[in-house]
């Protein structure tokens, strides 16, 4: 982002669409619970096996692929990407790391790099500027619907702790001094303690840190449907 040639929003470049960030992470996770990071699913699957509606679904591949969250497969299927997989898995157990994987997603995106670039020249932008920036960039017809989709992009980028919400407006955080993503054994918030106790899970030599509490939720709920087996942690 140093460079001279800055990242561009074009009217091509697409948005979450009728979305808000709760319901997006939960369209992520639905990707998931539809085991699309084994093999191609329908956004029907997807909407049946995560109870969302399909419209919805149909509606965000797009933004999805574009942000690498999902590929298309073949004949109206698609599949998690490993970095998509990744931030579905730290979505669904509430993981310690999911602002990092989320990042790894958001810096490789041009319409972040834009908003990113667009932040650094302005110092500090207040949010109705921001929206307008988007939806000017994009040409998009200001609706309730849009609305949503911007504040929801606005509010990812945030989500990976590189941009703070002011009072007045945004603050741009560097890499090299942002805190929350010092590596991860350099958070206290992983060390167990009395009031939360953290459970280290290894998925494809990948490794988790989630929050006891939230792993035995998850098993009670999704592990006895596969499995008649008891399950102790």
């Amino acid at each position: 982002m140093g460079s001279n040639t800055s990242p561009v929003i074009s009217e091509d470049t697409p948005l979450p669409e009728a979305i808000n960030l709760e319901d997006f992470k939960h369209l992520v996770t639905g990707y998931l619970i539809a085991r699309a990071d084994l093999g191609p699913v329908t956004p029907y699957r997807v909407a049946a096996m995560a109870n969302i509606n399909e419209p919805i679904v149909l509606l965000n591949t797009r933004f999805l692929e574009y942000l690498g969250v999902i590929e298309h497969a073949s004949q109206g299927t698609y599949l998690l990407t490993s970095s998509g997989a990744d931030y579905a898995r730290a979505l669904m157990w509430r993981s310690v790391e999911t602002h990092q994987i989320l990042w790894k997603l958001v810096k490789a995106c041009p319409l972040f790099q834009a908003i990113m670039s667009f932040l650094a020249s302005e110092g500090r932008v207040s949010r109705d500027k921001m929206e307008f920036h988007i939806a000017s960039a994009t040409k998009s017809v200001r609706s309730a619907n849009r609305n949503v989709g911007i504040t929801t992009v606005i509010q990812l980028l945030a989500s990976t702790g590189k941009v703070l919400e002011e009072e007045g407006g945004f603050l741009v955080l560097h890499e090299s001094s942002d805190e929350a993503l010092a590596p991860i054994g350099e958070r206290e918030l992983l060390v167990p303690s009395d009031e939360v106790q953290v459970v280290w899970l290894s998925v494809n030599g990948e490794h988790y840190a989630i929050e006891r509490d939230v792993l035995v939720d998850y098993i009670i709920t999704h592990g006895r449907k596969a499995s008649n087996s008891p399950m102790t942690v």
